[in-house]
């Protein structure tokens, strides 16, 4: 068996779509005999940590996922693209995958260049990363790897959320006064005192100059709290039951168009929603939130027959891209574990 490392775990985010997307990784990989020896999470010094840095030389091949991180310039981002050095220097393979690239100076480009291989997400990030195109290669959110459509036509209209804080408050609102499905991507999960810490991530030490805010925040988020699903499949159930879903999340629109749901999207922190659109070929279905009306949610509810075959098309390109991706980690993968093998295992001698 192969040994792969992950950077970026970003399940302990509690998120459904980052669930999504691990699933999608990590059968992907099984499926290629590779098993995922360490995992670390989101934002950490993962060179400090002795069981990551430790399995990194030992690894056939490490992987960064990108996701949500490599955006003007973040801190987080950064931390990842380190690991292009690091791996470069003990020989190790290494790809970035699964990101949008977004507003980054040439200095964390130039960090990037390490990498042996890059997945971007869509048409925008390649462009944006315009002089890496030999290593770049454009595959769709890893979470559509783990949904199937289905587009019998499903009841109500569901609001979820979105990573602009104002704009979740906005959705709950409409939720309110249109009486429909709240589905916020987030989850507590099971852990102690979850609640609290669910509740508390949604401010900053800021928020106590703006105590009007701070209460429609707490309101939004305790909200949340009481809608939110812990269950991913049970997530994704119901987003599939709906007849529509309005939200301001990127995995909430990945999840819609995974499952084969009409949607409204809502701008989001980049250009990854925009770009996500552009390339499934569905950009009308992006509207400001303070434009859409009524109308326009019973009219968008229903998807058209254009709307279909550019839909099926872009899941069956993303199927290609996404076993094309997997396929090139395996194959570096085990260019790395024959090169370590001692002579007397070499494959010549093993069929001997």
């Amino acid at each position: 068996m192969l040994r792969a490392v992950l950077l970026n775990d970003t399940r302990s985010d509690l998120h459904h779509g980052c669930e999504l997307v691990f699933r999608t990784l990590s059968n992907e990989l099984k499926a290629r005999g590779i098993t995922l020896s360490v995992t670390s999470p989101p934002n950490a010094d993962w060179w400090k940590i002795a069981a990551v840095s430790s399995a990194i030389g030992k690894a056939d091949l490490v992987i960064v996922n990108g996701e949500g991180t490599l955006h003007h310039d973040a801190p987080a981002g950064r931390k990842l693209l380190q690991a292009s050095s690091y791996c470069q220097e003990l020989g190790v393979p290494s790809a970035l995958i699964n990101c949008t690239w977004a507003e980054n100076s040439s200095g964390t480009e130039s960090m990037a260049l390490k990498f042996d291989l890059i997945s971007v997400r869509d048409r925008e990030s390649a462009r944006q990363l315009d002089g890496l195109t030999r290593k770049v290669i454009v595959v769709p959110d890893l979470s559509l790897g783990s949904l199937k459509p289905d587009y019998e036509q499903g009841e109500g209209i569901g609001y979820g959320d979105s990573v602009l804080r104002d704009v979740s408050v906005q959705l709950l609102q409409r939720c309110r006064e249109n009486e429909g499905t709240y589905l916020p991507i987030q989850f507590p999960g099971n852990r102690r005192h979850a609640a609290w810490k669910f509740v508390r991530s949604m401010f900053g030490k800021q928020d106590v100059f703006s105590p009007l805010k701070s209460a429609r925040y707490a309101d939004c988020r305790i909200t949340q709290l009481k809608h939110a699903v812990n269950d991913t499949d049970a997530f994704v159930s119901r987003i599939s039951d709906l007849a529509c879903f309005v939200t301001g999340r990127y995995h909430g629109i990945c999840t819609a168009i995974g499952v084969g749901t009409p949607f409204i999207a809502l701008t989001s922190n980049s250009h990854k929603v925009a770009s996500l659109l552009e390339d499934a070929g569905l950009g009308h279905r992006e509207i400001p939130l303070q434009t859409l009306g009524k109308a326009q949610i019973r009219e968008l509810a229903h998807w058209t027959p254009r709307e279909l075959r550019s839909l099926n098309e872009f899941l069956e390109a993303a199927s290609r891209a996404r076993n094309g991706l997997f396929d090139r980690l395996a194959s570096m993968a085990r260019s790395k574990n024959e090169m370590r093998r001692p002579e007397s295992e070499s494959p010549e001698s093993l069929s001997a």
